[in-house]
This record gives C-alpha cells, sequence and structure tokens, in this order.
C-alpha cells in the first residue's frame, strides 16, 4: 500500500476487519521506519446498533464487528473508524425482516423496539435512528452507505441532522426491553 502512496494512485489507506492490536502493530512498524511508510489512518469494521450472531474466534487476527473491548480502543485512540452495514443490512429499516439471519436476537429485537418507538416520537425512519447513533460514537464512527435507490440514499443521508441526546444514546444500546 506504501507503494500506492509513492505512485500517487492513493494517498492514505484502512484496514478492513483488522484487531485493533494488528493496526498497532503496523502502525508501529510504520512509525519506525523513520518516514519511509505510513500507516493506517482508519479501520473498516461492521458496526452498528444491532447485536451480531456471528461469533468471533480468539485464533483469527482478523476481526468483523467492533466488540465492547475494541470500541474502547477507538474511544481511548480517536481511531477513526468507517462503519459497514450500520443499519444491519437493512433490519432497521425493515422491521427486522431484512438481516435477521445475521441480526435477530433478543438484544437485537430489544434495539429495534426502542429504535422504532424513538423514530416514531422524532419523526423520522428507523434507519436514520440507527444511523445516527453510528455516528454520536465517542470516537470518530462514519457510517458506510450501502444502497442502490436514490430514495434510501436521500433518506440514509438526512440522518446527519439527527442529533441523538446521552439519555437516547444510553437508552438506544441497553440489552434490555425499556432498558
Amino acid at each position: 500500500l506504501n507503494g500506492e502512496v509513492a505512485a500517487g494512485r492513493i494517498r492514505y489507506f484502512g484496514a478492513r476487519n483488522w484487531r485493533p492490536s494488528r493496526i498497532e502493530e503496523a502502525n508501529a512498524e510504520a512509525a519506525a521506519s523513520g518516514g519511509k511508510w505510513m500507516g493506517f489512518v482508519a479501520s473498516q469494521p461492521e458496526f452498528g446498533l444491532a447485536e451480531p450472531n456471528a461469533a468471533e474466534t480468539a485464533v483469527d487476527p482478523a476481526m468483523r464487528f467492533l466488540r465492547a473491548a475494541d470500541i474502547a480502543w477507538h474511544e481511548r485512540t480517536q481511531f477513526p473508524a468507517l462503519c459497514y452495514s450500520p443499519t444491519a443490512q437493512g433490519y432497521f429499516a425493515t422491521h427486522g425482516r431484512e438481516g435477521a439471519k445475521a441480526y435477530d436476537n433478543p438484544v437485537s429485537r430489544g434495539r429495534l423496539g426502542r429504535v422504532e418507538v424513538l423514530a416514531g416520537r422524532r419523526g423520522c425512519s428507523p434507519a436514520q435512528i440507527a444511523l445516527a447513533w453510528v455516528r454520536r460514537q465517542r470516537f470518530p464512527a462514519i457510517p458506510i452507505l450501502g444502497t442502490s435507490d436514490p430514495e434510501h440514499l436521500k433518506e440514509s443521508l438526512a440522518a446527519a441532522a439527527i442529533a441523538l441526546t446521552e439519555e437516547e444514546m444510553r437508552l438506544l444500546s441497553g440489552d434490555q426491553c425499556g432498558a
């Protein structure tokens, strides 16, 4: 990747599905190069309000989802995350019909219910609330939008105007219905 920077084809690069320890190791190598190499400037994990059903294996150097320790690292370092599947493959946009295989579980269902109630109070869509939640993290978190539908894109972009309060963030993040 540093060769691509030197050739002028890219300016910066990030790590997709890398654990924070692996990013730190690579960036330490780059720092030790005396300016010869550039390190990663962002990570690209799957991250959103839904709780994924997939388990992570401890032996795999890659990761797919941000878990509590990863979130804490991003908060401590302020390392940006470009988050894919921020609406959980449509889980929040379709009352849990899409993305159910990957995300439907008691925690996600509870969060979906609270998202729908808050969206009704705020006069916006549940998908917009889910995107606003990603953007309101205590570290730079940028949702990656993945739609080919111009109306969905407009709806998603409008989520940038939604500023969730700390109380709303705690409510949405709770693991129990009514938490």
